[in-house]
């Protein structure tokens, strides 16, 4: 197994803890900046290995597949039961930070990475790369998330879509579907794959009301509609000179489909990415958007469980309000 998994202790002592992990999986999904790692230790009276090693919440793990970081953050949750001779871990990338800590800020003419570089500045945030707009936006923020500041002025700066995630200490806001992973073939990499179809997410009809309650207009896409009853969504604007009909458009969703396939599991299926799929037996064949990942280790396999898109959404925000 490829896989190596590290223990750090708040003291910085380093301890490979590999050989005694049951099962790992890493996970992450578009709209969390946030990468999951959870995994179970073997903690048996007749093992001495397993009683040697103390991991506490908020001890450091770093997970290496190869020569790459797939993991690398605090252990979040710790659980022990007294029927089981394992303790289960959960913990979180750095990005858990951006989540954790609300700021408020006033930004005039500044552009999404100049917000993002004074942020992570001012709160001790590594960067690695940010992607480059050079659109100067003008906003207030108050006790707001970092992470939806940040994606808040990624998101009201162009129609492109953004995310963010860590690579090790290092964060990211990359321009998503930009970079493409290996194809996924049937009888070469792929071991299975499904469709699923759902209405969670559909908006088939928006009204737009004035500050003053006012109903302005309304845009609806009837054909959803007469198929699957009507499902709304209020947009408010702060004045009847403004153009609302891209925000009225962006709100509307139809049928969410997606498609959730396994293969042999490689470091480079990460959430963000494109994949070529090939698929002819069921027909899925095409470019997709990857909009979460797992990776799972158990009994010395590898797999990963890959969540596919035919669309390529951004986790959009609209935080704070206007600095006129």
């Amino acid at each position: 197994m490829s896989m190596r998994a590290f223990h750090i202790s708040k003291e910085g002592n380093k301890t490979e803890i590999t050989e005694i992990i049951t099962s790992l999986t890493i996970s992450g999904e578009y709209r969390s900046c946030s990468r999951s790692c959870q995994f179970g230790i073997v903690h048996a009276a007749g093992d001495e290995r397993t009683w040697l090693i103390k991991i506490d919440v908020g001890d450091i793990i770093k997970v290496i597949d190869v020569d790459k970081v797939m993991f690398q953050g605090p252990v979040w949750t710790k659980t022990k039961e007294t029927e089981t001779n394992e303790i289960d871990y959960s913990c979180c990338d750095y990005g858990i930070y951006l989540k954790k800590n609300k700021a408020s800020y006033v930004f005039n003419k500044m552009t999404p990475e100049a917000i993002t570089k004074k942020i992570c500045g001012d709160f001790g945030v590594q960067i690695g790369s940010l992607s480059i707009t050079g659109v100067p936006i003008s906003r207030k923020f108050f006790n707001v998330t970092l992470y939806d500041i940040i994606m808040t002025a990624y998101s009201l700066a162009n129609d492109k879509k953004y995310y963010c995630i860590f690579e090790g200490e290092l964060m990211y806001v990359l321009e998503k579907g930009k970079k493409e992973c290996t194809p996924l073939e049937s009888d070469v990499n792929l071991l299975t794959s499904s469709v699923s179809e759902s209405l969670n997410s559909m908006v088939n009809r928006v009204r737009v009301y004035s500050k003053e309650d006012k109903l302005l207009k309304e845009f609806t896409e009837e054909a959803d509609a007469k198929l699957y009853g009507y499902m709304t969504e209020i947009l408010r604007i702060s004045s009847e000179d403004e153009d609302y009909t891209k925000k009225a458009n962006d709100l509307l969703e139809g049928v969410e489909r997606k498609i959730t396939v396994t293969n042999f599991g490689t470091s480079e299926y990460i959430t963000g990415k494109k994949v070529n799929v090939i698929e002819p037996y069921t027909g899925l064949t095409g470019i997709f958007y990857i909009d979460g990942d797992q990776h799972n280790w158990k009994n010395g396999v590898y797999t990963n469980r890959l969540t596919l898109n035919f669309e390529n959404m951004m986790d959009e925000k609209e935080s704070g309000s206007e600095n006129k």
